[in-house]
C-alpha cells in the first residue's frame, strides 16, 4: 500500500523503492526466498519492526531469524534435494544455463518452493499450464536436448536462448573517497567467513569449525566471534589477546573478544560475518556477534547498503584485566 509514500515527490509513481528505504509499516505482504533480512542487512534490528507490522511468508528450510517472525512458511527443499534451473550472472561473458538435480529425497515434508508458487497460482484461477516446475524448465529448454543437459549438468555457447540482459551498474562509477559515517576513529571492516561466508553455512557445525582450523583457533573457539586489531590499537586500547572490547557505534554496540594481529592498520578493525545468529538452528544459535546490527544504513554507488561505511569506538570491557 505504502500509504504514506503516495504524495513523496522523492518517489516517482511506478517505480520500485529500494528495500533499504521501505517504511516501517503500511506493507500488505513480504516473501522471503533465501533472504533473511532480520540478520544479513546493515542496521539489521531495523526489519524485526518491519516483519511483524507486515503478513510475511518464507520458504526458507531453516528457522532462520526472519522466518521465525512469518506468519506462514512453506519451506523448501535444501540445495541436496531440489530441482532447479540455474544460470551464469550477468556480468560473465559466455553464457550457460545448468540444473541442478536431487541428490538425496527430501528429509522432512518440504516441497520445492516453485512447486508452491505453481500450486497457488493455480489455486488463484492464474494461468499456469504447468503441473510442477520441471515441467515449466523442459517448456523453458524445449530447443534443447534436457537430456543432455540433465546428464552433463550445464549447457554453454553463444546461441543459448536463455540469456540475461547484459550486467549494468546503475549509474556511471567514478573514483571517489569512500564514504563513511559514524562518531569513531576506527574504521570497521566486516568480512565473509571462508568457510560458511556471510552466515548461510553457520548451521553447520563442521563448516564452524572448520574456520577456526583455518585461522588457527582451537575448535571450542570456532563458534566465538573476534575484533582482529593490531598490536598498535591494542596497546592504545590496553588490552591483550582474549580480552573483551565494546564496540560501539551510533544505532548499537557489540561486546567480543580481541585478537591481535600484525598487518592490520592502526585505525582499522576487521570481524568475521556470519555469527551472532538468534535463531538459525542449535549450532547458530547465540554463537558469538552479528556485526550488522551496529552497521550504519550507508547507500553505496551500487545502490545497495554498505558493509564498509562505519566508523566505531572500541573501548576496553570493564570487566577485562
Amino acid at each position: 500500500k505504502f500509504k504514506d509514500w503516495e504524495n513523496n515527490p522523492e518517489v516517482p509513481k511506478g517505480e520500485k523503492i529500494p528495500f533499504y528505504n521501505i517504511p516501517e509499516s503500511d506493507i500488505d505482504l513480504i516473501i522471503l526466498y533465501y533472504w533473511n533480512p532480520l540478520y544479513s542487512e546493515p542496521a539489521c534490528l531495523r526489519w524485526e519492526r518491519i516483519l511483524k507490522n507486515s503478513f510475511v511468508i518464507s520458504f526458507s528450510p531453516f528457522m532462520d531469524e526472519s522466518t521465525a517472525l512469518a506468519d506462514l512458511i512453506l519451506p523448501d527443499h535444501t540445495f541436496l534435494e531440489r530441482f532447479e534451473d540455474t544460470q551464469t550472472h550477468s556480468s560473465v561473458i559466455n553464457p550457460s544455463f545448468g540444473i541442478r538435480q536431487p541428490v538425496v529425497a527430501p528429509l522432512y515434508n518440504t516441497q520445492n518452493a516453485c512447486d508452491s508458487l505453481i500450486k497457488i497460482a493455480r489455486k488463484l484461477g492464474l494461468d499456469f499450464p504447468w503441473e510442477n516446475f520441471e515441467e515449466a524448465v523442459k517448456e523453458r529448454l524445449k530447443d534443447y536436448d534436457i537430456e543432455e543437459i540433465k546428464e552433463k549438468g550445464w549447457f554453454e555457447g553463444e546461441d543459448i536462448a536463455v540469456k540475461t540482459p547484459k550486467f549494468l551498474f546503475p549509474k556511471k562509477l567514478a573514483l571517489e573517497e569512500p564514504k563513511w559515517e559514524g562518531e569513531g576513529d576506527i574504521y570497521l571492516l566486516p568480512y565473509k567467513s571462508i568457510t560458511y561466508a556471510e552466515g548461510s553455512g553457520a548451521n553447520i557445525p563442521y563448516l564452524q569449525e572448520l574456520g577456526g582450523m583455518l585461522r588457527k583457533i582451537p575448535s571450542y573457539k570456532s563458534y566465538m566471534s573476534f575484533l582482529e586489531i593490531s598490536p598498535e590499537l591494542a596497546e592504545k586500547l590496553d588490552v591483550k589477546d582474549g580480552d573483551k572490547v565494546i564496540v560501539e557505534s551510533q544505532i548499537g554496540e557489540i561486546e567480543v573478544a580481541v585478537i591481535i594481529r600484525e598487518g592490520i592498520p592502526s585505525d582499522c578493525a576487521l570481524i568475521e560475518l556470519g555469527k551472532g545468529h538468534k535463531e538459525y538452528g542449535r549450532f547458530a544459535k547465540d554463537k558469538g556477534v552479528n556485526p550488522r546490527e551496529i552497521l550504519l544504513p550507508v547507500v553505496g554507488d551500487t545502490d545497495n547498503l554498505s558493509h564498509w561505511a562505519t566508523k566505531v569506538k572500541i573501548k576496553k570491557h570493564r570487566g577485562a584485566k
